[in-house]
């Protein structure tokens, strides 16, 4: 597989020679659309959806009581739209299924401004919040879009769908791009009657790139609508649609496709969007607006319903995995089996709860025997428990170090995913047994190895509560 860092330098060649942007349907570009596609090609999850596990988390509204969260907003009460997505509800609070990010902003702001969480689809039933149901008005959309293009232009484009898809060693198809376009102006469609119904101050979501969120985008742009995208996962220096555009040679409103505002868990974040943005007045503004998660976690406002059992004596190492292929590589278990008196703990990513008993084969057929499978725990719980994360390059690693957790990282990706934060005193990346015995050993050396907590996701509520204004 082509690295993280490889196809965001094919991106950026391209964008720099111009051609990718001259392709479109009707004039309206397709390059964002085939180069998001291209991002869902290279990730290639390997899914197994299942209702997320009850792991004991509860809403304590008394902990909002508190004068920290006694602010005024400077521009007054706002019409503020959450959109939660389906794919988002991995967690359960009070048993029911909540959105890490928009399911917090929720419960931190609806007392300060006038907050309506929606969905799109009707599958999940058993939410935490009071979620509008929209779906009953996706069949007043006009889903059959009508494209007057000639076969020469189409052509074309198939043409340079396969030169760039053989630079990228993936596979994207005509078809394929034309259901993205068709997603995206079904959105554009749904989401502007939607916004003429209910006139939002500001939209927030997360996952911006999905085709039917971009036709969001496109309709709170056309109505001067602020559209948030709030930062669900790790950004870096070359994520492949978070980061590195050149607009130099793009046709001006191709910014439609973006949303008018990113809300970033740090400055780190906003900085390499800030940097990496290039040729264009109308690129995103960017705010800090914390982790709002990891803030409801640390202010207690979600917090176990239980007391925790006390720290295991022994050394406990999560691996937390990814839908991907070798998540867990051979050579990890290897250096893993070299020391028989770690505890490891095997945590599937939220899209692979489905598939716990394939997982658990596939570490035994590794050769991997003393290991316990963890899915009914929450993450940040079982970070109180632990001493060390391994995972392929996953967004896990970035959190644990907010809790002062040694990493060890195990995927080529993750030179270019953690570029600049690979110190081999937090941040370990190991390619083989070898590296991963030594790091291994600098992880269980029989010290404390938990460092000083230093997240800088965790900002105060006013800060926070300013980026409404």
């Amino acid at each position: 597989m082509i690295q993280q860092n490889e196809l965001v330098d094919i991106f950026l060649r391209e964008e720099s020679k111009g051609d990718c942007w001259t392709l479109n349907f009707g004039g309206i570009s397709l390059w964002p659309l085939l180069r998001m596609c291209l991002y869902f090609a290279w990730r290639s999850k390997q899914t197994a959806l299942s209702e997320p596990a009850d792991t004991g988390l509860t809403f304590n509204s008394d902990s909002l009581l508190s004068g920290e969260f006694g602010t005024t907003q400077k521009a007054g009460k706002k019409q503020v739209m959450l959109i939660s997505r389906d794919d988002a509800l991995n967690d359960k609070v009070d048993g029911k299924l909540f959105d890490k990010f928009i399911s917090s902003i929720a419960i931190l702001f609806s007392r300060f401004h006038d907050v309506a969480v929606v969905s799109y689809t009707p599958e999940k039933k058993n939410r935490f919040d009071h979620t509008v149901d929209l779906s009953r008005h996706l069949d007043l959309s006009n889903n059959e879009i009508s494209l007057n293009i000639s076969r020469e232009d189409l052509n074309t484009i198939e043409s340079y769908i396969s030169y760039i898809c053989d630079e990228c060693h993936l596979s994207v198809t005509l078809e394929t791009l034309l259901h993205a376009f068709g997603y995206c102006a079904s959105g554009q469609s749904f989401w502007s009657k939607i916004f003429e119904e209910s006139k939002p101050d500001i939209v927030i979501t997360t996952c911006f790139y999905v085709p039917f969120l971009t036709g969001a985008c496109v309709a709170a742009r056309e109505r001067g609508i602020r559209f948030v995208d709030m930062q669900h996962g790790r950004v870096g220096t070359n994520h492949p649609v978070m980061s590195n555009w050149d607009f130099r040679k793009a046709q001006s409103d191709v910014g439609n496709f973006f949303p008018s505002d990113f809300w970033c868990w740090t400055e780190e974040n906003v900085r390499q969007i800030q940097t990496t943005w290039r040729g264009s007045d109308d690129i995103p503004k960017t705010s800090v607006f914390g982790n709002p998660w990891q803030f409801v976690r640390s202010k207690k406002i979600i917090d176990e319903k239980s007391a925790r059992i006390g720290k295991r004596s022994n050394r406990i190492v999560l691996v937390a995995l990814q839908p991907i292929p070798d998540s867990f590589p051979l050579f990890m278990i290897q250096a893993l089996k070299k020391y028989p008196d770690l505890r490891v703990w095997v945590r599937p990513h939220p899209h692979q709860i489905g598939a716990v008993s394939e997982i658990e084969n596939a570490v035994r057929e590794k050769g991997l025997r003393n290991f316990l499978v963890r899915s009914k725990t929450e993450l940040y719980s079982e970070f109180e428990q632990i001493d060390l994360v391994i995972t392929a390059f996953s967004t896990v690693a970035t959190e644990a170090c907010d809790f002062g957790l040694p990493v060890i990282l195990t995927h080529p990706n993750a030179e270019a995913a953690f570029a600049g934060m690979i110190d081999n005193q937090k941040i370990f990346y190991c390619s083989n047994e070898i590296e991963s015995i030594n790091a291994l050993q600098v992880c269980t050396s029989g010290t404390e190895v938990k460092f000083c907590r230093e997240s800088t996701a965790l900002p105060d509520f006013e800060s926070m509560a300013s980026c409404f204004d």
